[in-house]
């Protein structure tokens, strides 16, 4: 059979036709399904950085203190990469980061660090005096106390809800010291970051503003309570003051640190992970809420904290005045009614919980103070629960040297 010139013309245009309309779909599937070079290489190193972790003991036995980039223990290269990493502090948090590097690309993962929650409800340090409890005060947990042991008291028209006041749980003698754990957490004691002279001016930046943890930090000095024109303030930045700071529910706090000698929070301000850092006093307004991981830090003499009702606190909660320091200038740490906490709380000093710990407590000094009088060695109405936090919570706070990934920073 014979074809004519125009019929040749005709099938030679559609198998053109199909062959560039073929072409054309294979290339736009090569680039939505295939990866680049550049981001082939970024997966693998994101693989062999997460590997890498893996493969890492994370005991603070195994690094060094320090803000530059070391060789990580153990390893002179990972995967054809050269493996590095940074161990410091940011605030009360422990912050560990990783780089893998040639000499294309670098991939870096940070995070910080957290530790087993002990398995103690309640520890108070041994005074030589007998306890007294009254209300619902009630423990559910392992408990250390004095071996004077806990009797019922009738305070403010209130006496024992409970017929003991430890529902559940071992029982052991407290002693007049804490136990080593605790006492090394304290004598490695925290010490303020100075700000430094190129604190932020916040004036022509944007609404939102971010800092990575793999950047310098960023410090901003809020003066006589003007806060920034700002919606969100996130990431690695410490906000400070030389005398007091409120901190307003109108601006998005995340991850950051604020450090004055006073700090109040408004009434129902939520915060989520930040740090608060005081020398003389903390208080926190009906109905705030700090999300996990949040820290409360009171550290002075003569210092004191008011958590008032309705609020949460999901972290941690330190208070201490440093060493070689008399009774009368430890702190003091008031939990009002309706106040939860879930995490641990470390109180050297005088604490007066009238709400729920949910967790581990360790206390020198038990308190409740009254229209009518201040009742030492007493609880009144304060639940200690260690069974009703999640086992997989984790503490900021360094209660032993194998810690894990708590949360991830960038």
């Amino acid at each position: 059979m014979k074809l004519n010139a125009s019929t040749f013309i005709q099938a030679l245009i559609v198998v053109l036709l199909v062959a560039i309309w073929s072409t054309g779909i294979l290339t736009i599937l090569n680039y939505y399904t295939l990866p680049t070079q550049k981001t082939s290489l970024q997966l693998r190193q994101n693989r062999s950085l997460t590997e890498l972790i893996e493969a890492t003991p994370l005991l603070e036995s195994t690094f060094s203190t320090t803000n530059k980039w070391q060789q990580v223990p153990g390893y002179t290269t990972w995967n054809n990469f050269y493996p590095q990493y940074k161990y410091y502090s940011f605030g009360y948090k422990k912050v560990l980061a990783y780089r893998l590097s040639n000499d294309r690309d670098t991939s870096t993962s940070i995070f910080q660090l957290g530790y087993t929650i002990p398995n103690q409800a309640l520890y108070i340090q041994s005074s030589g005096h007998p306890m007294r409890y009254t209300g619902k005060a009630h423990a559910i947990g392992n408990v250390s106390i004095p071996s004077t042991g806990f009797k019922g008291a009738y305070i403010e028209s209130k006496s024992p809800l409970y017929p003991n006041f430890i529902q559940q749980g071992k029982v052991s003698n407290s002693r007049a010291e804490f136990p080593s754990s605790v006492q090394r957490l304290l004598d490695d004691s925290f010490v303020l970051t100075s700000p430094n002279t190129s604190s932020l001016n916040l004036g022509n930046t944007p609404r939102h503003l971010h800092q990575s943890f793999s950047g310098k930090t960023l410090f901003v000095e809020i003066t006589g309570n003007n806060w920034p024109a700002l919606d969100t303030l996130s990431g690695n930045i410490i906000l400070w003051a030389s005398d007091s700071i409120t901190v307003p529910s109108s601006i998005v706090l995340d991850k950051v640190i604020i450090q004055a000698p006073s700090i109040t929070v408004t009434k129902r301000c939520t915060l989520e992970g930040v740090q608060l850092i005081a020398q003389k006093k903390l208080l926190l307004h009906e109905g705030t809420i700090l999300n996990y991981p949040s820290m409360l830090v009171l550290q002075g003499k003569g210092s004191e904290c008011i958590i008032e009702k309705s609020c949460f606190i999901n972290g941690d909660i330190v208070a201490f005045a440093g060493e070689n320091v008399s009774d009368k200038q430890k702190p003091y740490l008031l939990i009002n009614n309706d106040v939860t906490i879930s995490g641990t709380l470390v109180c050297d000093g005088f604490l007066d919980n009238r709400g729920t710990i949910n967790g581990s407590t360790y206390c020198s000094h038990t308190i409740v103070e009254t229209i009518s009088g201040l009742y030492g060695n007493h609880i009144m109405d304060g639940t200690f629960d260690r069974g009703s936090i999640s086992p997989f919570q984790l503490s900021s706070l360094p209660f032993n040297e194998k810690p894990s990934i708590l949360s991830w920073l960038d």
